[in-house]
């Protein structure tokens, strides 16, 4: 058979590289399933803010870039990446 949903948290101490120092423990988390019509999107949270990829996930087409201001506040770079026109069909495609 094949998996319908599956999720999973990885939890990892993190190692400053120039001092060979523990820096606090880090975590992975992710989700995926065929049993729902999900958002698709793709979130990398990190110490200062995190990047976003928006839906749809398996060909995303903006990157957004959040940096934290203080509680609350956000400064955001966005990146679009339109597709390239199709040759072959006057549908939109890989969507």
């Amino acid at each position: 058979g094949v998996d319908y949903t599956a999720m999973a948290t990885v939890t990892y101490d993190r190692q400053n590289q120039t001092e060979s120092a523990s820096v606090g423990d880090g975590m992975l988390q992710f989700a995926l399933t065929g049993a729902a019509n999900t958002e698709e999107r793709c979130v990398l949270q990190g110490t200062k803010g995190r990047i976003i990829l928006d839906g749809p996930f398996h060909v995303p087409q903006r990157l957004r870039v959040l940096y934290d201001q203080g509680r609350g506040e956000l400064e955001e770079e966005v990146h679009d990446y339109p597709l390239p026109e199709d040759p072959y069909d006057d549908e939109e495609w890989n969507n």
